[in-house]
């Protein structure tokens, strides 16, 4: 049973070359934030990633410390786009599809079921004309 997903923003597409440029995860973080166009500071405070932008600044620029990794999603979800999962999957030789989500099952679900029923008109419309076309 496949869990519901939460909703996110729509993400901005990041070029495969741009992430694949990126030497590490911390690399393709500030590539996140630059391609944002965010400054440190709408990333810091009481609803950001970390409290301060001398702490921001120690994780990206200097390496001293690590990113809180409980907060990439919403990290992700601030800057519009997904250049640290899509680094980090292509760095483990994977690519990433996104899951359908419970809509569009459904919505695949309705039209299957109404080209089923579109074949079996048909085939009727032939039985009860006679054409064979």
């Amino acid at each position: 049973m496949q869990a519901e997903l939460r909703l996110k923003p729509e993400m901005q597409h990041v070029d495969a070359r741009a992430i694949d440029a990126q030497p590490s995860l911390t690399a393709a973080i500030r590539l996140c934030q630059q391609l944002s166009g965010l400054e440190d500071k709408a990333i810091v405070g009481q609803n950001g990633i970390v409290p301060d932008v001398a702490q921001w600044s120690r994780i990206t620029k200097s390496g001293q410390h690590y990113f809180p990794q409980d907060r990439l999603n919403t990290y992700m979800d601030l800057c519009g786009n997904e250049a640290p999962l899509i680094w980090l999957a292509r760095s483990r030789g994977y690519e990433l599809v996104a899951l359908e989500t419970e809509m569009e099952r459904r919505l695949r679900a309705e039209r299957e079921k109404a080209d089923e029923l579109e074949r079996e008109n048909r085939l009727l419309k032939k039985l009860l004309t006679g054409k064979t076309e």
